[in-house]
């Protein structure tokens, strides 16, 4: 009973902060509202864990367990409205709570039944239609409450273009849906909401969440927070280049853009400004770092566990592959930081952690994310491994006093594990609606058409076009429902065009990260401006400005070996390109070597641009040595005229 009095006083401050990266605000439940949620929540949690290592049960089992208490924990946790009850779920609430309930035990009892059906062929009873039309409308109006209303109108146009589609002129023509056909779809098969992302949900995406979820409870990222000020903190621009770190850091963590933003920025926001960055500044650098942890390994956003169910590879390939990739971004933004804070004389802190005391405090932490990159890469699969390391990081806590963390806490970490799935879960269900409404309307294929139409079949307007629609979606869409929309209606142009598989859902993936940076709708940037008491819109432009790589590094994957390559192939690419970057970062900023100007601009854009091109597969071995020579001479001829005039070029 002690446990549900703590849980009924208050809410505990470490999920409060987890929590703080939604983009809608939940209830404070009290009572027994309180009481139920958290059985729910906790009881999901043990039950997926416990089937990563007994064994995974039927699918229709499995997600619908997933889907139904998702779905009521959604509707005790989330408003309905900005005027609903912020303390107690409203009498529909809990009728929509009772009805998801009802669909996961008429679910599991008829789940023999609907194996041994015939799709699309056998019959449908009346009581199938009704709880698949009505877990489709639970489903939307999940995704609504806990990501606003754009993803469920989103959801709602293919629908509504499934059924209207007989009445569309040209390519969009399609027969269209009955009602039957669309509970088909959508409920009683693996094709909709009962998917292969909802399976992905159910188990591997659950356990990373998991993973990083009792990392914040042990206290591991204000850990890592010190041994990244103890790293980077003295140095020229040190809070900036903390943010770098710390960030890519909370990408093992979160793989969250809006939780790394409010994690990280807290601290480093105020101490980049207090050294001389602009706010928009502060804001920008620290919004493009965070964005960045979706794409760093090894525990990356939930694009890229989607993208591994959408390719059909292994999550530790995705990892293996995204190494480098991931280091030349963020290396991008550091050489930007290192320049803009030697150009204007940026000092870095004058007190920061002592780095051995910080290894001693924090270290044991780096254990659990480790073995989990040797587990990964043993062959075990990831379901299993992130929960292997979720008890690894629970065992490592309990060694010191100072991180031990009692059973009380554990049960809410435990509970925090659900509720951290909420949102996520919200745009898995509708993107797996859509998903279901593509496949069964063909749309793939006719949208595939008209991409290649307009860009004529050429495949550098076919990449401009994708990283366009990107851009567009961005602006309303967070990041893993354009991918999925990118993956299904703009890859497979690129795929057609002779790009491999992998590489052309990797190339839409990256350009779906600037969905949290993306203007005029940025919630990352937003969430940073509000720290750094800025300008949201020109925190936004500025993050941009930061985060390019997101446009640069997808190039690599399609004119480039950086993907299939051999591993030596992989490391020149990967050094050749953070070459470039410097060189980048010095045209950006006009500063090369402590001199400043526009001829340092131009000229450093054009080694950088040559270094850059020397990848790509297009060039020979005589052209690539060519433009690396090319660009050493520029180099050596630009840092002799320098140092010569003593003047600004």
């Amino acid at each position: 009973m002690s446990l549900f009095k703590k849980i009924d006083k208050t809410q505990d401050l470490d999920l409060e902060k987890i929590q703080e990266s939604d983009e809608k605000s939940k209830r404070i439940l009290t009572g027994n509202t309180r009481k139920f949620a958290f059985i729910m929540a906790l009881g999901l949690t043990v039950f997926t864990l416990y089937t990563a290592i007994f064994g995974v049960m039927l699918p229709m089992i499995q997600r619908g367990i997933h889907v139904c208490i998702i779905l009521a924990l959604i509707f005790l946790w989330y408003p309905a409205t900005k005027k609903s009850p912020k303390n107690i779920p409203s009498i529909i609430d809990w009728i929509l709570v009772a009805i998801a309930l009802w669909c996961l035990i008429w679910t599991i009892t008829n789940h023999q039944r609907f194996l041994m059906r015939i799709p699309f062929a056998s019959a449908i009873n009346n009581m199938d239609l009704f709880v698949g039309i009505v877990l489709t409308i639970l489903c939307l109006e999940a995704g609504r409450r806990t990501l606003g209303l754009s993803i469920t109108v989103l959801a709602g146009i293919f629908i509504v273009y499934a059924f209207a589609s007989p009445y569309l002129p040209g390519i969009l023509n399609f027969k269209g849906l009955s009602i039957n056909k669309f509970v088909e779809q959508v409920y009683l098969t693996t094709e909709g909401i009962f998917g292969s992302l909802t399976g992905m949900s159910a188990t591997m995406l659950f356990a990373f969440i998991a993973f990083g979820t009792i990392l914040q409870f042990v206290g591991a990222d204000k850990l890592f927070m010190d041994i990244c000020l103890a790293i980077a903190g003295k140095k020229a621009g040190g809070p900036a280049k903390v943010a770098c770190l710390s960030s890519a850091l909370m990408g093992t963590i979160s793989g969250s853009s809006i939780a790394n933003v409010v994690t990280t920025g807290t601290l480093t926001i105020p101490l980049m400004k207090s050294t001389g960055y602009k706010p928009e500044e502060a804001g920008a650098i620290e919004t493009a770092a965070s964005s960045g942890g979706q794409i760093m390994p090894p525990v990356m956003g939930t694009g890229a566990f989607i993208l591994a169910e959408t390719v059909g590879i292994q999550y530790s390939y995705v990892i293996k592959i995204s190494v480098i990739p991931a280091i030349i971004y963020y290396m991008l933004i550091w050489f930007i930081i290192d320049a803009k804070a030697k150009k204007r004389n940026i000092k870095g802190l004058d007190n920061v952690p002592d780095f051995k005391n910080s290894m001693i405090n924090g270290g044991i932490f780096f254990i659990p994310i480790l073995f989990l990159i040797v587990l990964l890469a043993l062959g075990f699969t990831p379901f299993i491994t992130a929960v292997l390391c979720t008890v690894g990081i629970f065992i490592a806590a309990q060694l010191r006093k100072k991180t031990r963390i009692s059973f009380k806490k554990l049960c809410m970490a435990l509970e925090a594990c659900a509720v951290g799935m909420l949102s996520i879960t919200g745009v898995i269900l509708c993107a797996s609606i859509i998903i279901g409404m593509i496949n069964i309307t063909g749309l793939m294929t006719k949208m595939t058409q008209i991409i290649l139409a307009i860009s004529q079949g050429k495949l550098f307007l076919t990449i401009v076009l994708c990283a366009i629609i990107a851009y567009i979606l961005g602006m309303g869409l967070p990041v893993p429902t354009c991918y999925v929309l990118l993956s299904t209606l703009a890859a497979p142009a690129l795929v057609q065009l002779g790009v491999p598989m992998l590489n052309g859902h990797l190339t839409v993936f990256w350009f779906t990260q600037l969905a949290q940076i993306t203007p005029p709708v940025c919630m990352a940037a937003f969430a940073a401006a509000a720290i750094a008491k800025a300008h949201p819109m020109k925190t936004g432009f500025e993050a941009l400005k930061f985060s390019f790589g997101f446009y640069l590094v997808p190039l690599l994957f399609i004119y480039s070996n950086i993907i299939d390559g051999s591993l030596l192939n992989k490391i020149i690419i990967g050094v050749t390109t953070l070459v470039s970057m410097y060189f980048i970062a010095a045209s950006t900023e006009r500063y090369y070597l402590g001199y400043k100007g526009p001829v340092v601009g131009i000229v450093s854009g054009l080694i950088a641009v040559l270094l850059f091109i020397s990848s790509f597969n297009q060039f020979n071995d005589m052209n690539r040595v060519g433009f690396i020579i090319v660009s050493a001479v520029l180099a050596v001829i630009m840092t002799i005229i320098s140092k010569k005039k003593k003047v600004n070029i």
